[in-house]
C-alpha cells in the first residue's frame, strides 16, 4: 500500500522509460515515497532500457547506460 512504502527503509532504484507503460509521472511519485530510493527516467518504452530481446536495438546507448546505473546501484 502507498501507506507503507516510506516505511520501507532499503535502498531503490526505480528506473522508467518515458514512453512506458506505466507513466513517468508514477515513478516520481513513487520514488518521492520510498525514503532511500533514486530515480531515473530513460527515452523508450516498455522493456527498451533493459534491452528486451523483442527490441531491435538491446544494446544500445540507453541499454548500456540502464545496465550501467544497475550495476553502479548494486555495487553501492
Amino acid at each position: 500500500r502507498e501507506t507503507d512504502l516510506p516505511a520501507i527503509d532499503a535502498p531503490a532504484l526505480v528506473i522508467n522509460g518515458d514512453a512506458d507503460v506505466v507513466p513517468p509521472e508514477h515513478a516520481v511519485a513513487l520514488s518521492r515515497l520510498l525514503p532511500r530510493a533514486r530515480l531515473c527516467i530513460v527515452p523508450g518504452g516498455h522493456g527498451e532500457a533493459i534491452g528486451e530481446i523483442t527490441w531491435p536495438d538491446a544494446d544500445g546507448p540507453v541499454q548500456r547506460l540502464v545496465t550501467t546505473l544497475i550495476g553502479d546501484f548494486l555495487a553501492s
